[in-house]
This record gives C-alpha cells, sequence and structure tokens, in this order.
C-alpha cells in the first residue's frame, strides 16, 4: 500500500520566504500522521499555532488539504455541517474559519496534510473549492499519494542543505 510511510509520523514546518510574495503561494507546513486505533488526536509535536483541542475547533490563517488514506472520521466547519470522513476522502480547511476534525477513536487514521498561504492560492481555491462541501471521495489514488511523499521528503531533505 502506498499510504502508510512505514506509519513513520512526519511533521515539518517550512520557514517563510519570498515565494508567497513572488508567486502568490507558500507552503508553509507538510506531514503525515498514522493515528492507531484508541490513540489521542493531533498526536504531539505539533507547533502551538497548530496544536488545537478536536472538542473546540479552532481557526487557522491559511488554506489546509487533510487527504486520509486508512481510517474514518468527522469534519465540521463554521460553514459545513458535521460529515462523515472516510479512506480515500480530501477536505480542505479555510482561513480564518472555524473548524475540527479528528478520527474515530475506535478506528484511528492515516492523513497527509500540507497548509497553504498566499494571494494565488486564496483566489484559485476559493474559486474552485466550494466551502460549504469542501469533501472529495476521491479514492486511494496512488498517483497523489507519490506525489505527496515527493513533497514530504523535500521539505525534509530542504532541512538538510
Amino acid at each position: 500500500m502506498y499510504s502508510n510511510r512505514n506509519k513513520h509520523n512526519i511533521i515539518k514546518y517550512l520557514p517563510i520566504n519570498d515565494d508567497e510574495t513572488t508567486w502568490g503561494i507558500s507552503i508553509s507546513s507538510i506531514g503525515f500522521q498514522s493515528i492507531n486505533p484508541n490513540e489521542n488526536y493531533p498526536l504531539k509535536g505539533h507547533s502551538a499555532k497548530y496544536t488545537f483541542n478536536p472538542e473546540r475547533g479552532r481557526i487557522i490563517d491559511e488554506f489546509v488539504m487533510v487527504y486520509v488514506t486508512r481510517g474514518e472520521g468527522v469534519f465540521v466547519s463554521s460553514n459545513c455541517p458535521i460529515s462523515q470522513i472516510s479512506e480515500g476522502d480530501v477536505f480542505f480547511i479555510f482561513p480564518k474559519q472555524w473548524h475540527t476534525h479528528h478520527p474515530t477513536f475506535e478506528t484511528g487514521w492515516d492523513e497527509y496534510y500540507f497548509t497553504l498561504t498566499g494571494f494565488y492560492c486564496n483566489n484559485l481555491l476559493r474559486k474552485i473549492i466550494n466551502d460549504t462541501n469542501p469533501i472529495f471521495h476521491i479514492g486511494i489514488n496512488g498517483l497523489l499519494i507519490n506525489h505527496l511523499n515527493e513533497m514530504i521528503d523535500s521539505a525534509m531533505a530542504e532541512s538538510i542543505i
């Protein structure tokens, strides 16, 4: 299976750079988390900016894409009613919008995610994704998983340079 990254949890925060100003888009974090059944979510190790209590939810300043490749859970935001999330679902979190999400305690889930910011990103995503229905049932897509793994590998290599 493409999705398990050998069950290694990876959280990488990227430094602010000129990409946001020059291109209007910047990736500020990327990662993979494997949440086992009966394990608390989110895992420890996130910066204070991204840590949250799923019972209370949070508001962040960036777009977030989350791709669940194993398990199930829920997502809800100020504009999207509570929705079931299953293996193969992608959901988007909009900036400055209250939301919460978490795996079902009994099943856990594997998730890939990244955060995006910038004027181009903001304009583009708001035109193609509806914040009242930001969930896409795409199934398990090996090509997408490979690209996400390549993005994670590139982000991790950046810290070595």
